[in-house]
């Protein structure tokens, strides 16, 4: 095709032109521009060529930025005016205090905490709109950082991880009916750059006679992608070799267990040398999830942790969630003495207690003394070589589960559960009547905006696994919002997403 046919001015003649006969067809907008394109082809063109569109997408990103630090602001101020009042003004005292000085009080407290919730909900609102625009766009631009972002490579980064545009998983396990289904969500919040990463699939393969299993992941990079990166294309194939060379005599739950905790360590290793030939700082935290039914067809759950990234199952009626995992913090009693036991320094810094190499270390042409907040960890090159004072071991544990009374397990990152509790994180899970489930991809999005609109700054990641008995359906509410395709416009998917949950 000629260059002047390639031009944002002949596409947009070549747009005028065939309004009349291209009218019904017409389905992609830019939704900044405000112009109609027959085809998915006409609309990224004109992203990639139209000067237009990209001064509307820096216009936009700007005032996103300051509305943004506007609410946060007002959030932080309103907060401590909250703080502020006296204590023992609670709920009932400010229903049924008669005198004029207390029900100012209380219609005070009522405005500050209206003021509060309008603010958070802004927040996220503006900040889940910003990520789509992440995802969606192909758009090279600008962020607040300076840094240059290609979204086409982003969208082939969620394509590699199992996700496909973030649409949900159904899977059977065994023969007895139950299925589980997965749903994820991964914003990159305040930071410059998302390093977290998530696997709805780890592509599991079991030999022989040995029961077909699932896995999920949730991996929290730090210092850099790379660590978890690796983790992602590697650790599923390194699990299923590991399985693959036990002696099959051995019980399979025992023989997975051990299997998932060698991986862990081979994939440490394997990527150490990398790094250390490359001079690589990069780590990351692990959380593997690997579910299947035994002979008897009851529901098993192996969950293999190191770091911070944490497990939560929540229980049918939504009133109670268990802890499956334990942070590997470094004042974690045990996991202060492992790390002293090597040589480690633990000591806390602004509140937050972080492990450090008793000397310098050589990493490329840096010499560094590293510090970092969690006490196991992969990769993290600084703190293994040549001194080891941190932990790549797992916590591997293997749980039973009743569909009949287990509902849904949540995996998330650190920046999710650095602000909400276990339980904040479960009741978003509930559904409203008369549904029995949301979406988990909508759940995820659920727990990680609320993270947001509770000022974490850190990258935010939820994956979500509802267990399905035989006999709940899931398709009223799979019609309650239908995963976006790559042939739909920016702006309908934004639009329907702000209708659903």
């Amino acid at each position: 095709m000629p260059a002047a046919e390639t031009t944002p001015e002949t596409l947009a003649t070549d747009a005028k032109s065939t309004a009349g006969e291209t009218a019904k067809a017409a389905r992609m907008v830019c939704y900044l521009c405000r112009r109609r394109f027959a085809d998915l082809e006409h609309l990224r063109r004109h992203e990639d060529l139209s000067d237009l569109h990209r001064a509307n997408l820096e216009k936009l990103d700007h005032e996103t930025l300051s509305r943004r630090l506007e609410l946060r602001q007002t959030i932080m101020h309103t907060r401590a005016a909250l703080g502020n009042f006296p204590t023992s003004l609670n709920d009932g005292d400010a229903a049924t205090e008669e005198t004029s000085e207390g029900s100012s009080l209380a219609a005070k407290r009522q405005k500050l905490e209206w003021t509060l919730q309008q603010a958070e909900t802004a927040l996220g609102s503006l900040q889940e709109n910003f990520e789509e625009r992440l995802r969606s766009s192909t758009t090279t631009h600008v962020d607040q950082a300076g840094s240059i972002h290609t979204h086409a490579v982003q969208l082939k980064a969620w394509s590699e991880t199992g996700v496909s545009g973030g649409a949900p998983k159904l899977i059977r396990l065994g023969d007895s009916g139950t299925r589980i289904w997965l749903g994820a969500e991964t914003w990159k919040g305040n930071k410059r750059a998302n390093e977290d990463r998530f696997v709805l699939d780890l592509s599991l393969v079991t030999p022989g006679t040995d029961p077909p299993v699932h896995g999920v992941a949730v991996f929290d990079g730090h210092s850099g992608p790379a660590c978890a990166d690796y983790l992602v294309a590697h650790i599923g194939e390194n699990i299923s070799h590991c399985l693959a060379a036990k002696d099959s005599a051995t019980p399979f739950e025992q023989r997975l267990q051990d299997s998932v905790h060698q991986a862990f360590i081979l994939t440490d290793d394997d990527f150490l040398a990398i790094a250390s030939a490359e001079g690589v700082p990069d780590g990351s935290t692990a959380l593997v999830v690997i579910m299947w039914t035994d002979s008897a067809e009851r529901l098993k759950m192996l969950v293999a942790h190191a770091g911070d990234s944490r497990a939560v199952l929540v229980k049918a009626d939504g009133t109670e969630c268990v802890r499956l995992t334990e942070d590997h913090k470094p004042n974690r009693e045990d996991e202060r003495r492992w790390v002293q036991s090597k040589g480690g320094i633990v000591i806390e810094i602004n509140g937050t207690w972080r492990v450090f190499t008793p000397e310098t270390v050589i990493v490329g042409d840096k010499v560094l003394q590293w510090g970092l907040a969690v006490s196991r960890s992969l990769g993290d090159l600084p703190l293994k070589i040549p001194r080891t004072v941190i932990n790549n071991h797992p916590e591997v544990k293997v749980y039973d589960l009743d569909p009949a009374v287990d509902r849904s397990v949540v995996l998330a990152s650190d920046g999710v559960f650095d602000v909400q509790s276990d339980n904040l994180v479960a009741s978003l899970l509930a559904p409203p009547p008369p549904l029995t489930l949301i979406r988990p991809d909508a759940c995820a999005r659920r727990v990680v905006r609320r993270a947001y609109e509770l000022l974490s700054d850190d990258n935010l990641t939820a994956l979500v696994i509802h267990i399905v008995p035989q006999g709940m359906d899931t398709e009223e509410v799979n019609t309650r919002k239908r995963p976006p395709t790559d042939r739909e416009s920016i702006a309908s998917k934004a639009k329907r997403s702000r209708r659903t949950l």
